[in-house]
């Protein structure tokens, strides 16, 4: 019973589905709620982001900065919110290590990568912010992948296609 052929969430999660479809049909619903409340947030800074920084420090200059940060990094903020639901999905599953793996990969070695070739390339505090999307994106699409391949038994086009 799949999506394709009019199985319903609550059959789905009653049939002898494969614990990773059952995770990803409970977890759908967690990622319908984070993705309004992050992009929400994310306006709310996008538009009151001077005020907000006031509150901690009163120079001009420091704001700006701050600005320039918040600029490139708040757009793109529910690539973390689909970041950590993709990785609580396989650590859920009982995948703890290959998720620490990612998470080290993609966040921790390439993002340091990353700062080094950008602010080489770039001396800027935007490329230094540009680098935290840039890596959410790379570990959500990650943990997407090692969950599609994980799928025991199953090809990945099955997968795709439930």
């Amino acid at each position: 019973m799949n999506w394709w052929n009019g199985g319903t969430r609550t059959e789905i999660l009653k049939s002898p589905a494969h614990p990773y479809t059952k995770a990803l049909i409970r977890t759908i619903p967690s990622m319908n709620e984070k993705l309004p409340v992050t992009a929400g947030i994310s306006a709310f800074v996008l538009m009151s982001g001077t005020q907000i920084l006031s509150i901690f420090c009163k120079e001009e200059a420091v704001i700006e900065e701050g600005l320039r940060i918040i600029r490139v990094t708040f757009p793109f903020y529910f690539l973390y919110a689909i970041l950590e639901v993709t990785g609580g999905i396989v650590r859920g599953n009982k995948k703890t290590m290959q998720s620490m793996l990612i998470v080290i990969v993609d966040l921790c070695i390439i993002r340091i990568i990353l700062l080094g070739i950008l602010t080489r390339r770039f001396h800027t505090i935007q490329a230094v912010a540009a680098v935290y999307p840039l890596t959410w994106a790379l570990a959500a699409f990650s943990f997407v992948g090692y969950y599609l391949k994980s799928r025991v038994g199953e090809p990945i086009w099955r997968t795709i296609m439930e």
